[in-house]
């Protein structure tokens, strides 16, 4: 159960390392805020499951959310790396919404742990996701 617990953490933590946050304007930046928002709505998606039948109604909007990310995860790799003053730019504005986002998914995974019948139901999600990175 732990093990679970912990890799729906790892997994989230490196979601966020796909992506950043920032103003559009150059490929990099847009490439950030397609994947800020996708997290956005993945979190809140994470947070809505209090039980089995909402975890149940979730998986579909989770499997979206993953393929994005791993759309995204693949333009990033075709674009390449930022610049350094580019990339430090992106992690300045990304600081404080990746903690959010952390913030969320350790309460989520903290009570995934409370409810092992639960993490069963979403394990297969989070296999995807783990898949996607």
């Amino acid at each position: 159960m732990l093990s679970r617990a912990l890799s729906v953490c790892l997994i989230s933590l490196g979601l966020l390392s796909v992506v950043g946050c920032g103003a559009s304007g150059n490929p990099h930046e847009n490439l950030a805020n397609r994947g800020m928002a996708i997290m956005d709505q993945t979190v809140a998606t994470f947070a809505s499951i209090k039980d089995e039948a909402s975890a149940k109604a979730a998986m579909p909007k989770l499997e979206k959310f993953g393929e994005q990310m791993k759309a995204l995860a693949e333009e990033g790799r075709k674009l390449g790396e930022p610049s350094a003053e580019l990339k430090a730019k992106i992690e300045a504005m990304t600081k404080t919404k990746s903690a959010e986002f952390q913030a969320k998914m350790t309460e989520f995974t903290m009570n995934m742990m409370r409810n092992p019948k639960l993490m069963e139901t979403i394990a297969p999600i989070m296999q995807k996701f783990s898949q996607n990175q």
